[in-house]
């Protein structure tokens, strides 16, 4: 415990009798100190060992032509000398510095070879290397920690340093001598280049250098002196942190030979893009033939006499998948079992919400044998397992009571699709042509990963996105097409001619809905009683619900009970415990409590500083 806080402590065990406010200010006061003395300290701990700077960093380049012996080509050299002056501290903090270098150069290899440091006796100083993120790394330095002005003098060769721009038919030297990613100021920077013959000859007379923060174009002095000596000199400048320095010489184009990495290859290059675009419109095509299938059989209806009107034999978890609706085929379900009268929607008495304090409904069973179809009874012994009259069942609303009966829904709504095709609404067919086609665009998928591995050295970003983004394609649409579809039979496509006549009823207009919803079974004579009427309305709620067209529908059912002056549905007698304005609203609350979706689980000169090779980053170590 640090001794400034602990009298405060020793006081607050002494005063009881301190006023309230004291004794929330006393600790509030204790841990701001506290936090004010051991931030900085952590702070301090994290940045210390790039907490010093550079008094000089002297560079000498000398390029030359080098000959590669697996080539037979003559490979663009530099052997590079830079002299570090630093400057640490005297207390006990950095044990050398880091340098870092990066392996490739506009694709080609440009590691760091033939690594030796020494410090300015010339005695060898001790290192190591490791490869990271792209770089090479040089840590310099042992365990011993090291004080004040040290010198280190390292020196490498690197490959491939001259490129061809593709802005400019020229070769180029365009290098980051001193890295801007290094947190240390440099009172001195000084560069001396010296050319080969080779490239004293080829040199275009363009030079140029440029001395600031990554990205900067601000130009510093650069000495070209007698263009035939091929020497080049850029005079102190002083860099802050983060600030380095480029240089860019210009030669005669094809002056060296570039490496196969740089050099164009169809195969490489182009390629993969077109294997991927071709492998997308196969999927694609493969994908339009299985959405054709699908659509042909939605509407060959064959010798299937049509029908119309509210299909009252047709359980609402086969309904949706036969018509494709995205509503809650669960929820429609036990609208329809109220309207029926199997079952009636209560309010339990518990209110849920902030602000609203929506009532949460309850579900009672009234007659289970109205429940005409095995799916439907299927549900009411998953909500009233003993079946018998009176039983409640309460929906959920958090917990892991809310997550099973949740899974146990979207269970029983997997049991819809399956059950069509059993009763001959659904069938499952293959393509021939679909599934030739996305056979053929996946196939291409493994020939674009094996040529985007190969050429993954290469600056090919635009093959790159186009070949992965179309084998993307090809892959989802092809693997879409090879699997057999779900297609409607005749008497399916009779039933979803039937079922979408209902939606078409939902969204049309207000004073035709009841014309239309008539059907030999549901005829109403001109002086029709009112509650034929109602009845008729309140058996199209459920399909309304599998549509999403509940709150549409329940417009139509508020005017109606409004016009025939009906107090309260038998199925839900609270629905309009607060008068008929709040159907819409009612409804509403209910089928969001009757929501059975899982959530989902949690299961990429006009120059600068910083744009050539070279470069890398330093610091402290």
């Amino acid at each position: 415990m640090p001794r400034s806080v602990s009298p405060i402590l020793g006081s607050m065990e002494t005063s009881p009798s301190r006023p309230f406010w004291q004794g929330l200010f006393i600790p509030a006061l204790t841990l701001l100190l506290l936090g004010a003395s051991a931030a900085p300290t952590a702070a301090v701990e994290a940045e210390d060992v790039e907490n010093f700077h550079f008094d000089s960093w002297e560079l000498s380049y000398e390029l030359d032509l080098d000959l590669d012996l697996d080539l037979d080509d003559d490979v663009a050299v530099a052997h590079v000398t830079e002299e570090l002056v630093a400057r640490f501290p005297e207390h006990d903090q950095n044990r050398g510095l880091v340098r870092a270098l990066p392996l490739r150069y506009h694709s080609a290899p440009a590691a760091p070879e033939d690594i030796a440091v020494t410090d300015a006796s010339g005695a060898e100083v001790p290192f190591e290397t490791e490869t990271e993120d792209g770089m090479q790394v040089i840590l310099i330095g042992d365990d011993e920690y090291v004080h004040g002005q040290q010198t280190y003098q390292l020196s490498y060769t690197v490959q491939n340093v001259i490129h061809s721009p593709g802005d400019a038919d020229i070769d180029e030297f365009y290098w980051d001598l001193v890295p801007s990613q290094r947190p240390q100021s440099i009172d001195s920077a000084s560069v001396q280049i010296d050319l080969s013959p080779e490239f004293a000859e080829a040199f275009n007379g363009d030079a140029a250098c440029y001395a600031g923060a990554e990205g900067s174009s601000e130009p510093c002095e650069i000495d070209t002196g007698d263009p035939d000596d091929g020497a080049f000199t850029v005079p102190s400048v002083s860099l802050e942190g983060y600030e380095g320095l480029t240089v860019a010489l210009g030669f005669e184009a094809g002056t060296v030979p570039q490496p196969p990495e740089r050099q164009p290859n169809w195969i490489l290059d182009t390629l993969p893009a077109v294997l991927g675009l071709v492998s997308a419109g196969l999927g694609t095509a493969a994908l339009i033939t299985v959405l054709r299938l699908r659509s042909r059989h939605r509407q060959d209806t064959g010798d299937t006499l049509p029908r119309y009107g509210i299909p009252d034999d047709v359980p609402m978890l086969i309904a949706a998948p036969v018509t494709a609706a995205s509503g809650s085929p669960v929820t429609a379900e036990i609208l329809r079992l109220a309207v029926r009268g199997a079952l009636r929607i209560e309010d339990s008495g518990k209110t849920s919400g902030v602000f609203s304090r929506t009532p949460e409904p309850m579900l009672r069973l009234t007659d289970p044998h109205l429940a005409r179809d095995p799916l439907e009874e299927r549900l009411l012994t998953m909500l009233f397992p003993s079946l018998q009259p009176g039983d409640t069942f309460k929906l959920p609303s958090k917990g892991k009571d809310k997550q099973s009966f949740s899974t146990s829904m979207q269970k029983l709504v997997r049991e819809g699709p399956k059950e069509a095709e059993a009763r001959g609404l659904l069938t499952k067919k293959h393509s021939s042509a679909a599934v030739l086609l996305a056979a053929a665009g996946l196939l291409l998928i493994g020939p674009v990963a094996i040529l985007l591995l190969i050429g993954t050295s290469r600056d090919n970003v635009t093959t790159t996105v186009i070949a992965l983004l179309g084998g993307m394609l090809g892959l989802v649409c092809g693997l879409i097409a090879v699997f057999p579809q779900r297609v409607h039979t005749h008497e399916g496509a009779g039933l979803r001619q039937q079922l979408e006549s209902v939606r078409t009823t939902i969204r049309g207009p207000e004073q035709g809905h009841g014309e239309m919803l008539q059907s030999s079974e549901h005829a109403l004579s001109q002086h029709a009683e009112d509650a034929a009427t109602v009845q008729l309305y309140d058996k199209v709620l459920p399909f309304a619900v599998i549509y999403g067209l509940e709150k549409q529908w329940s417009k139509v059912l508020d005017a109606t009970y409004r016009s025939y002056g009906i107090d309260h549905p038998v199925w839900y007698p609270g629905l309009f415990r607060d008068g008929s304005g709040s159907l819409e609203s009612t409804l509403s609350g209910f089928t969001s409590a009757m929501t059975t979706s899982s959530g989902t689980s949690g299961s990429s000169g006009a120059g600068g500083v910083g744009g050539g090779g070279g470069g890398g980053a330093a610091g402290g170590r």
